[in-house]
């Protein structure tokens, strides 16, 4: 598929276009996903005002291994991700 891509981005997504719905004054595009791509690198947070890292857990050694509702901004602050409409 011939579609621009972010350079830099961590992922890619290539989609054809499947439906259309509209709603007010809002399109919804569902797409069937052709091609994807993920990259290794440190994903951007931005929550709460405040760009951030996610941040292992304490005596983790593995990176990887991050708590997705817990981040560091950029102070070194940690704080939550999760708010009340995350949890079911």
């Amino acid at each position: 598929m011939h579609v621009p891509l972010i350079p830099g981005a961590l992922g890619h997504i290539e989609c054809q276009t499947s439906q259309i719905f509209l709603s007010g004054d809002h399109t919804i595009i569902v797409g069937l996903i052709e091609d994807a791509h993920i990259y290794e690198d440190e994903p951007l947070l931005y929550y709460n005002r405040q760009f951030g890292t996610f941040k292992p857990p304490e005596g983790s050694s593995d990176a990887r291994n991050r708590d997705p509702a817990r981040a560091t901004n950029s102070a070194g602050n940690t704080f939550s991700t999760q708010t009340d409409s995350d949890v079911c």
